[in-house]
Parts: C-alpha cells; sequence; structure tokens
C-alpha cells in the first residue's frame, strides 16, 4: 500500500520491475537495485541490433 502511495498508482495496477546490478573492473557485484515502475508511464526498448 505504501508502494502504491508512493509510485502514485493503485493496489493491484501492473508494474514493470527492473533489477540492477553494476560490477567492478573485476567483475565482481559492487551495486543492485530494484526499481518498479507503473507500466502505464514507461515504455520500454530492446535493441538487439548489437548481438
Amino acid at each position: 500500500m505504501d508502494e502504491a502511495k508512493h509510485l502514485e498508482c493503485e493496489v493491484g495496477e501492473p508494474l514493470f520491475k527492473v533489477e540492477k546490478v553494476a560490477y567492478d573492473a573485476q567483475k565482481r557485484p559492487i551495486h543492485s537495485s530494484f526499481l518498479h515502475y507503473p507500466a502505464n508511464r514507461v515504455t520500454f526498448t530492446i535493441d538487439s541490433s548489437n548481438s
């Protein structure tokens, strides 16, 4: 319920959950974050042309 208030959305509304991990030069994880975005307010684009 607090999350919905902070995100300014309704309880039960769809969310995108993004998990990010940052690594140092030795490829050790040094930071992680979990982000939530209301699905009706974001657009994610996947560019696979560099694969």
